[in-house]
């Protein structure tokens, strides 16, 4: 059990590498010839998994603190991929390995066992792979190769399928035109594109992302990739100072694809005291006042959206649970259940997440084994009126390994 303590936070700290880009670029990188340079990489759980994979798919790799050094283009060492507890690492590379001819086998731990791949196996059939599933869910064996041509794709639950297929296709021998229907987290996939074009990959893709002509036979080149700091982990902190402490976070970058940004739209909605500048983000504590937010697009900003609306005056909406059903936890059900044990008042009406401000108690914490629940309980936690313990609370390590190093560190007394 850790236990956080009331305490105002204050000083200055960086935002750690985005685990979305250091993904996409490890697997990238696996896909070129030669030697491709990850700076300011992620070793954060999902950031290992993806080096795991492509450590089996044949790259050669160098881990330095600041760099990572991946030598690609090579022949697969095995054909048996554990995925840990990744989503997107997952769901790229059943279209990635959907590329070979040989089958090869997926597997996960954790809540990952219990995503549903159904989108997953439909468009792979439809484009020539053998698939098969336990039920509906892992593991999961993929034998190509496919060969391009048109596909259909459902995107309302997850872009990251089409992540991974942005990724495939272009490798494929024959070309390809991708069409989408009901496009969720539009800015990952423009993540992915602006990724993939830094890797020399061409794709023609419509202003609306719904659709994508993508030529065959196409190669990965090595690059040196710069990883930008990761916004939905700094979110975290930019809420924490708004509820009780004086931070400046750097390494954002407030043009980055990354859906997550939006934090800075809701922060500016609540009223919360900010300022941008070329050193840092700097958020102070102020009088919060309630918002209306569709977190549809970015759905990992759920849990510090809701410890930010405890603490603002009002009732607070936060629109797009239907996103949050197979995350690491049932993530509503489970915020609901978490946060009402610190005191807070919020129920689901429809796809809406309504919370409305009062004040915050002492509480034992279960994160269900979700990253963003334990952080997120954790930032309302400094402004409670008692202390807060978190159960397994190394679970951060997925997405943040340093965040409870960093909470400790910010605190003007210990936590």
């Amino acid at each position: 059990m850790r236990y956080v303590q009331p305490v105002f936070l204050e000083g200055g700290l960086e935002a750690p590498p985005s685990k979305s880009m250091m993904q996409r670029a490890v697997l990238a990188a696996t896909f070129a010839s030669g030697h491709t340079r990850i700076l300011n990489p992620s070793y954060c759980d999902d950031g290992l998994s993806a080096l795991h994979a492509a450590g089996v798919l044949g790259a050669k790799i160098i881990k330095d603190p600041s760099v990572v050094h991946i030598q690609g283009g090579h022949s697969p060492l095995a054909y048996e991929i554990d995925c840990g507890q990744s989503g997107l690492c997952l769901r790229m590379l059943c279209a990635l390995t959907s590329i070979f001819k040989e089958q090869f086998t997926l597997t996960g731990r954790g809540s990952l066992t219990k995503r549903p791949l159904d989108m997953v196996a439909l468009p792979l059939r439809s484009l020539g792979a053998e698939v098969e599933l336990d039920g509906s869910f892992l593991p999961i064996k993929i034998k190509g190769p496919i060969h391009g041509g048109t596909i259909e794709v459902d995107a309302s639950k997850s872009s990251q399928f089409l992540t991974g297929l942005l990724m495939a296709l272009p490798l494929c021998d024959k070309d390809s035109c991708l069409r989408v229907s009901a496009l969720k987290s539009k800015p990952y996939v423009q993540m992915t594109l602006v990724l993939l074009k830094s890797f020399g990959i061409k794709i023609d893709a419509r202003t609306d992302l719904l659709e994508f002509n993508i030529q065959g036979r196409q190669s990965y080149c090595a690059t040196t990739c710069n990883i930008e700091g990761d916004w939905s982990g700094a979110a975290f902190f930019l809420v924490a100072a708004a509820i009780n402490g004086v931070l400046q976070v750097r390494n954002l970058d407030t043009q980055s694809p990354q859906a997550d940004r939006a934090i800075l739209d809701v922060l500016i909605q609540a009223g919360a005291d900010m300022e941008l500048s070329e050193e840092g983000i700097i958020v102070r504590k102020s009088n919060l006042q309630s918002f209306d937010f569709d977190a549809s697009e970015c759905p990992d900003l759920f849990p510090p959206l809701v410890a930010l609306a405890c603490y603002c005056r009002g009732i607070s909406k936060i629109h797009g649970t239907e996103r949050l059903k197979f995350k690491e936890s049932d993530r509503t059900k489970a915020l609901i259940e978490e946060f009402s044990k610190m005191g807070a008042s919020l129920k689901e009406e429809g796809n809406v997440l309504i919370v409305k401000g009062t004040s915050l108690h002492g509480a034992e914490i279960d994160p269900h084994n979700d990253h963003r629940i334990a952080m997120a309980t954790s930032i309302a936690a400094i402004g409670s009126s008692d202390s807060v313990g978190i159960r397994d609370s190394e679970c951060v390590s997925k997405s943040y390994p340093g965040f409870f190093e960093e909470l400790e560190k910010l605190a003007s007394s210990g936590i």
